[in-house]
Parts: structure tokens; sequence; C-alpha cells
């Protein structure tokens, strides 16, 4: 008998780069803050923690998407009408019904493959290369081969490649906006250490994968390379999220539903009748029901939006711009506001008031809620968050 589950274990500490000094880091790391990593031992490092890159999303395969098409709420609907029509009425009819089904299931498959392919081209277009002192010498080598450990040098304009804890800095600043919203740089310096409670934004002694520097030079260990850096963590997360359903999703739903009760209710509601009040016979009375039933189910409807989709798709491709999938068109469509901070990066669609500010003097919280002034602005400023 299997033990009940416990509760929900607590994310892994990682560990706190910025609290120690540079010596104590490079200790840990087993590295030369000033030579780097011999070759020899960047090669075992990088076989033993694999490649500097994000682990790639498992893709799906062609006929799971297939499936998943042959699942929507219509479809299903017009998949039991062609085996209905193809035990009581014309087989003609069921062969035309499972054409359709089979042009919707292909329609969607093919354009989404088609946008991965496209979004698979376009990372194959970048090759980021950094510069690494190994053996003394600097080098330049592909980001994906950088190994824990290693001495990476930045200069103005490059991006980088991996989790840093900055050795020296010379006017060094990094746009770290794509990971902690702020749009100012941030000043950096090598010559200090942070308590382990110290904001992600704060650890101004570490360089973050992703974020480019835009001015001054700098060298930096590398901490930490693919999952295990801050941006693999969040895609990580990302990753974790389920895909919500589109506003058409829902609708075609709900007015599935409503379909299959009112077919459900021809099917059996005019064969009781027939049979009863006009004396039909019951083969006769199930097939005018069914015909009935049948007449409620609008079979063009997937084929229809799957059409409509698909233009909508290749019109963001005339564009330049891509849509993974077919339902991704649909849900642009349905913007009206998009909620932005001021570096442009989507936030969590919430908002949390932190002090109230009445003629330069700062409120607390609690007598501003008992203000009917106060509470009139805070109601306002919650209500547009």
């Amino acid at each position: 008998m299997q033990p009940p589950p416990g509760p929900p274990q607590p994310e892994p500490s990682r560990p706190a780069w910025h609290v120690g000094t540079i010596q104590e880091a490079a200790a840990r790391l087993k590295t030369d803050p000033a030579l780097g990593l011999a070759s020899a031992e960047a090669a075992l490092r990088l076989e033993r923690h694999g490649r500097n890159e994000l682990a790639p999303e498992e893709e799906e395969p062609w006929w799971k998407k297939a499936f998943e098409s042959l699942t929507e709420p219509l479809v299903l609907l017009l998949i039991a009408v062609g085996v209905l029509y193809a035990i009581f009425g014309r087989i003609e009819d069921a062969i035309t019904i499972f054409v359709v089904i089979t042009a919707v299931a292909a329609v969607e498959t093919v354009t989404e493959a088609r946008a991965k392919s496209a979004i698979k081209s376009l990372g194959a277009l970048a090759s980021p290369e950094a510069t690494v002192i190994r053996d003394g010498e600097p080098r330049t080598l592909p980001t994906g081969s950088l190994a824990p450990g290693d001495l990476v040098v930045l200069d103005a304009g490059s991006r980088v490649p991996a989790d840093l804890r900055l050795v020296s800095t010379a006017a060094l600043r990094v746009d770290e906006s794509s990971l902690t919203g702020e749009s100012v740089p941030v000043s950096k310096r090598a010559d200090v250490a942070f308590p382990a409670e110290t904001a992600l934004g704060d650890r101004v002694n570490l360089a973050f994968t992703g974020t480019t520097v835009t001015a001054g030079q700098g060298r930096g260990i590398v901490v930490a390379t693919g999952q295990d850096t801050e941006l693999g963590r969040i895609a990580t997360l990302a990753r974790a999220a389920p895909d919500p359903k589109t506003p058409l999703q829902r609708d075609l739903k709900q007015l599935s539903v409503w379909l299959l009760w009112l077919a459900v209710g021809f099917s059996v509601l005019v064969p009781v009748l027939s049979v009863v009040i006009a004396g039909r016979p019951w083969r006769d009375a199930l097939l005018e029901g069914l015909t009935l039933a049948f007449a409620t189910i609008p079979e063009e409807l997937p084929i229809l939006i799957t059409v409509v989709l698909g233009l909508g798709a290749y019109r963001l491709a005339r564009e330049h711009a891509i849509t993974k999938r077919l339902e991704a068109a649909e849900t642009l469509g349905s913007v009206s506001v998009i909620g932005t901070d001021k570096t442009g990066t989507l936030t969590e669609n919430r908002m949390r008031l932190a002090d109230v500010y009445a003629d330069g003097v700062r409120q607390p919280l609690a007598e501003s809620a008992q203000s009917p002034e106060l509470s009139t602005v805070i109601e306002r400023v919650l209500t547009v968050g």
C-alpha cells in the first residue's frame, strides 16, 4: 500500500553566489580568477554539466496534434454524425463528412508544423559566441561550450552567455530589462558582497545570461549554465504553465453542448411522437429523427473556422510574424488592451498598492482606507490594475 502523499516539497535552494567574495567563489568552483580553466578540465565539466543551452521543448508528434484536432467538440459531433450516417443513412454522405474531418485535421497539423519549422530555422541563424580565457589565453568559443568555472570577457554590445560572478569591472553597465523589467542599465561592481536575501535586481556583483552589456568592460566566472541559470528557471516555469483555452474554443464548446442536446432531443422526441401518434414504423421514425438531428449540426463550421484562422496566420506571416498555433491568431484578434510596464515586458496582471502619498506626506494604508477621498483614489488605482 502506498503511503499518503506528503506536503509539497519546496524548491531546492539555489547557490547564493552574490554572498561571498571573488576568492570564495573561485575556490568553490576550483578555478583561477585570472587564468580561467584548463582546456582538459573545461571538457570534463562540460561533459558533467551538459551544454550551456536551455533544454529543448519536447516536440509533439504530428499524429498527436492531429488527434487533438479531432477531439474538438464540433469535430466529435461530426464524427458521430458520420458514424450514424454510415449505419442508417447513405454511405456517400458518411464519406463526405469524414473527408471534411480529415481536411480540418490536415490543415491545422500542416500549418503548425510549418510554423515550428520556421521557428527552428530562425534559431539556427543565430550562433552566439563568447570570449573566454582558457589556459590563460583569450579564445572565441560558442556559448554552448561554456562550463562552470570558465572565465568570460564582457565588452560593450556583447550578450552575457551564462550566469557570472564578476571578478573585475570597468564602468560596466548591463541592460537587465529582459530579466528584471528595469529599463535603466545597471552599474555592476565586482568588489562587493550582499546578504543572501538580496533581491535579484540588486545583485550587482552578478551578470545574468540573456542580458546585454551596454557600456564598459568586465570579466566574470561562470557559476551556472543552461537550465541552472535564472533564465533557465524562468523557462522551466513558463513551460509548466498550461495553455488556457481561447475565447473561440470556449464559445465553440458551449455551442457544441447546446447542439448536442438539441440533436439528442430531435433523435428521441421525433421518433417517439411518430410511432405513438402517427403509428409509423419505428425504423422510418428513427431515420427521420436522425435526419433532423444531423440538420442541426453545422458540419461546415469546423472547416470554415480552420480556413479563417489559417488565413489570419498567413496574413501575419506576410507581416513577418510567425503564428505557432492557429488558436494564437484568434487570441490576438480578441486583444483590445495590452497592459505592460515601462520596459514593454508582459507582467502577471497583478498590481499591489505599496504606499499612498498626500501632499507629499506618506500615509499609512490603514488610515488611508478610512479617508473617503483617499479610499476613492485607492479603489480607482486597484481597478485600473
